[in-house]
């Protein structure tokens, strides 16, 4: 039999590859997601660090106004800066997600082609014993004799005395001796 060839290899090697690249985008995308997790931390950090200063300025006795104004400008852009490393984060995180989606859906056509293939190959190999065990069959059947051919040999060498004689070989043998005849009905006179 001819060896094993899968229809859809090419395809398979495709899925593989769109596989290998939808993992590679996720990869990314999860570092990403965490670079931005790790900037909305940072910028939280820095926010709480200018409160706490501002805080530790006006508990520490007068403050100037301007320096207070100036203070309150630097929260509010730390507030929208906080506020929009969060929306980075959320966007990175949703990204990623949708990364792990593709590369789950793009795992899972890889492995159905993977399967067909194994299938493929189970009928292949199934088909290869079915083809040698007619092989098989037609050489024993190629090296045993004729079953009408006058003492053939049987699978063990003898030869085979199961089978009808041969009509020469009748006249020879001694005739059967008749059966007895049936007993006879008695009959008894009626008193």
């Amino acid at each position: 039999m001819s060896r094993f060839t899968f229809r859809l290899e090419r395809v398979l090697g495709v899925r593989r590859v769109a596989e290998a690249a939808a993992k590679s985008e996720w990869a990314a995308a999860v570092y990403a997601a965490r670079s931005a997790e790790e900037a909305e931390r940072s910028a939280g950090d820095e926010l709480l660090a200018a409160e706490q200063d501002l805080r530790g300025r006006l508990a520490s006795g007068p403050v100037d106004p301007r320096a207070v104004v100036a203070a309150q400008g630097l929260l509010d852009g730390l507030r929208r800066g906080l506020a929009a490393a969060r929306e980075r984060t959320a966007r990175a995180r949703a990204e990623a997600e949708a990364r792990r989606e593709a590369w789950a859906v793009a795992r899972a056509e890889r492995r159905a082609l993977e399967r067909l293939r194994e299938r493929a190959r189970a009928r292949h190999a199934a088909q290869a014993a079915r083809e040698e065990a007619a092989a098989a069959d037609e050489r024993a059947l190629a090296r045993a004799p004729a079953p009408d051919a006058p003492d053939a040999p049987d699978a063990m060498g003898a030869p085979d005395s199961s089978r009808a004689p041969h009509p020469a070989d009748t006249s020879l043998e001694d005739p059967a001796p008749p059966l007895p005849a049936p007993p006879r009905a008695r009959t008894h006179p009626t008193p």
